[in-house]
């Protein structure tokens, strides 16, 4: 995910019931981004932007650390084309490359 991404992002999340403008995103996205242990993804077919999900690294006192997918969107449209599975798979390769087994639903 890029800065530049952060007007169809808005738009998709508010597609989702998440309402926030792209300022509002592109600052979230310069925070998470700032944060070791998470990444962001986006899904773009020849352009645009179809989906995205945020996968962080979680740490608890009473667990091993483990890779959560805390986010995950998909446009409406563009359902049902295995959008989904590739991000979720871009966040288990993140995962994997980190050391951790996989990715868990938090």
């Amino acid at each position: 995910m890029s800065i530049g991404d952060a007007d169809a992002v808005a738009m998709l999340n508010r597609e989702m019931q998440y309402h926030a403008d792209p300022t509002r995103i592109a600052d979230r996205f310069r925070s998470i981004s700032a944060q070791p242990g998470n990444a962001l993804f986006v899904a773009h077919v020849d352009g645009d932007v179809l989906g995205w999900a945020h996968v962080r690294i979680v740490e608890l006192l009473q667990l091993a650390p483990y890779a959560a997918l805390v986010g995950l969107a998909v446009r409406t449209d563009a359902r049902r084309q295995r959008i989904g599975a590739q991000l979720v798979a871009a966040c288990r390769a993140w995962a994997l490359e980190r050391g951790h087994a996989g990715v868990r639903l938090p």
